[in-house]
């Protein structure tokens, strides 16, 4: 395939997609489902093209519900991007950045230096209570004003969720975002994600992201996943996936490439 080639496959998958999601009962999920992991733009672009204001508040609508719920996650491991993920592919980045001991091992961090100090005190007042939502004036009011800030708060649920510590469940009808400990939300996804390997959650993100684009070479891969998964891991995981015929080669622009069968 040739750069030409390729912008044309990918459109064409592309519409495909759309057309998918259009035909469910909830396009909005539909999507989230298909893209696997989708940045917001995308999720418009599949769900609401014409940028249509209707269909895009049904679409943020329809998200920020199923955040709430738990059926779908936003996560914020790569740079500058939030990214949605179905319930089922959650496991595959907590295995990769998540904590094996969440409601103990943020102390050991703190302690070591590897979480700030208020963003471990952030996480111990939400531990409290953890099947109720918090906004980060609420966990600023906990902490007392005078310690801290809503800014402050605000920095420490971001450092959080680099490790999905937390995960945002939706807003409130002031606009102010909803945050619940990972844990409460999933309470075994420590336990279940722990029988699981790198590799393993490497090659299940690979293989989804695969089919949005269609083929891809090693270093698009790499570069794509370098802020959850080494060098090393996506290699290993194409090998594995290669040798278990559940990939198909191709040339990319005279590059070797990847497809899925």
């Amino acid at each position: 395939m040739n750069k030409e080639e390729i912008i044309l496959a990918r459109a064409e998958r592309l519409a495909e997609l759309r057309a998918t999601a259009q035909a469910a009962s909830s396009p909005a999920l539909a999507a989230v489902g298909l893209l696997g992991f989708a940045t917001w733009p995308e999720l418009h672009t599949l769900v609401a093209p014409d940028a249509n204001e209707r269909a895009l508040a049904t679409l943020v609508h329809a998200v920020e519900a199923a955040l709430a719920t738990g059926e779908a996650f936003e996560i914020n491991l790569w740079p500058h991007e939030l990214r949605v993920v179905p319930r089922e592919l959650i496991q595959y980045f907590y295995n990769a950045r998540g904590d094996r001991h969440p409601k103990r091992d943020f102390r050991r961090q703190a302690d070591s230096g590897q979480l700030s100090p208020l963003a471990a005190a952030v996480f111990e007042a939400m531990l409290h209570a953890p099947q109720t939502p918090v906004s980060a004036e609420i966990l600023r009011d906990r902490l007392g004003a005078e310690r801290t800030s809503v800014l402050g708060i605000e920095r420490s649920l971001a450092e959080l969720a680099k490790t999905l510590k937390v995960s945002r469940v939706g807003r409130a009808p002031s606009g102010e975002r909803w945050f619940q400990p990972t844990v409460a939300l999933l309470p075994t996804l420590a336990a279940s994600t722990s029988q699981l390997s790198h590799g393993e959650a490497a090659a299940a993100l690979i293989t989804v992201r695969l089919r949005a684009t269609v083929c891809d070479t090693e270093e698009d891969l790499t570069e794509f996943f370098a802020p959850i998964f080494t060098r090393a891991k996506i290699h290993e995981a194409l090998t594995a996936l290669d040798a278990a015929r559940c990939l198909a080669q191709v040339t990319l622009d005279g590059r070797k490439a990847f497809r899925l069968p």
